[in-house]
Parts: structure tokens; C-alpha cells; sequence
């Protein structure tokens, strides 16, 4: 049965509608811009569009989904390890930093 169908006969839907979110004032660190004014719409758990377009933003932020495995030097990690990994670098740069500004 359609949906058009459904609403003339009365017959509630069974299927969930996504719920469409937007976030604003979103900061994208897809290159050295660092832009703090996007716009990001996320529907089904997704993310659909960003505003104002830029490819390398939506290059950076993707689709929203969360990586199907964790690395750590190439090789797949547990979460935690790919933490405490990403903890000892950092621990290790103390002082090394580089910030960019475009």
C-alpha cells in the first residue's frame, strides 16, 4: 500500500521516517581555512549536505559514518590501543607543535 493510500484509508505507517537534523556553526578542518560557519544536514543517521558547499569539506567530514575498523601504524587495533597510540605520539611531540594559518 502507498503512503498516499495509507493516509486516505487511514493505516498508520509501520516504517520509521528518518529524522533530518541541521548543526550549526560547525568548524571543518578540511584544509587550513579552518571555516566556522558551516551549515551540516544529517538525515538517518548521515550526513547529506553541508552549506556553504566546499569539495575539501565534504571530502573531510564524508558521509558521518564511523570507520568499519580502527589503525594504529597500519594495522588494525582495538580502540583503546588506537588511543593510548595516538596519546604516546602526541605525549612525544610535546613542544614540537606546527599550527598553519591560511
Amino acid at each position: 500500500m502507498t503512503r498516499d493510500a495509507q493516509a486516505a484509508s487511514g493505516t498508520p505507517s509501520t516504517r520509521a521516517e528518518p529524522t533530518s537534523t541541521a548543526a550549526s556553526s560547525v568548524t571543518c578542518l578540511g584544509c587550513g581555512c579552518a571555516c566556522d560557519d558551516l551549515t551540516v544536514h544529517v538525515s538517518g543517521g548521515r550526513i547529506v549536505d553541508i552549506a556553504p558547499p566546499c569539495p575539501l569539506g565534504r571530502a573531510w567530514f564524508g558521509d558521518g559514518g564511523a570507520p568499519a575498523e580502527t589503525l594504529s601504524g597500519g594495522h588494525t587495533v582495538s580502540l583503546e590501543r588506537a588511543v593510548a597510540d595516538a596519546a604516546e605520539l602526541l605525549a612525544a611531540a610535546r613542544g614540537r607543535g606546527l599550527v598553519v594559518l591560511a
